[in-house]
C-alpha cells in the first residue's frame, strides 16, 4: 500500500500581488504625471541657467578703424573673447564679461566687405557683415 503524504498544518498564505482599481491606478498615473513634468521643468531650468550667448554691434567706421561692442546677452559670465576677421584669428580679449554688459574695440580694416565673428570658450558665437 501506497502511503498518503499528508500537508503540514501551518501552510503559510500566498500574497497575492493587489489588483489594480481605478483608484490605484489613478493615484499611480498623477504621481508619474508630477514626477514627468518635474524632471523636465529640472532641465529646462538647467539649460536656461547655463545658456551663453553674445552680440555683436556695428560701432560705425572712424578712419581705417571700424568700432564694434560686444554684448553678453546671455546669463554666463564670458571671458577670452575671440574675434575673428574673414575666418582669419584677429586676436582674444582677455576680459570677463558679465550679463547684459558691454565691451567696445577698435578694429583695422581695409575698405570692403568683412565678417566679423565673435567665439567664447562657454560656446557663445555671433556674426556680424560690415561693409564700407
Amino acid at each position: 500500500m501506497r502511503k498518503r503524504i499528508s500537508k503540514p498544518k501551518n501552510k503559510r498564505k500566498v500574497k497575492r500581488p493587489k489588483k489594480w482599481n481605478i483608484k490605484n491606478l489613478y493615484s499611480f498615473l498623477c504621481v508619474l504625471v508630477i514626477f514627468i513634468f518635474l524632471c523636465t521643468f529640472l532641465i529646462f531650468l538647467q539649460r536656461e541657467k547655463s545658456k551663453a550667448s553674445l552680440q555683436l554691434i556695428d560701432g560705425g567706421r572712424r578712419g581705417p578703424f571700424r568700432y564694434i561692442k560686444i554684448k553678453n546677452t546671455g546669463k554666463v559670465i564670458l571671458t577670452n573673447i575671440e574675434i575673428y576677421i574673414d575666418g582669419k584669428k584677429f586676436k582674444t580679449l582677455r576680459a570677463k564679461l558679465m550679463q547684459n554688459k558691454t565691451l567696445g574695440d577698435a578694429i583695422p580694416l581695409s575698405l570692403g566687405e568683412h565678417v566679423l565673428e565673435a567665439k567664447t570658450p562657454e560656446g557663445a558665437h555671433a556674426v556680424l557683415k560690415v561693409g564700407s
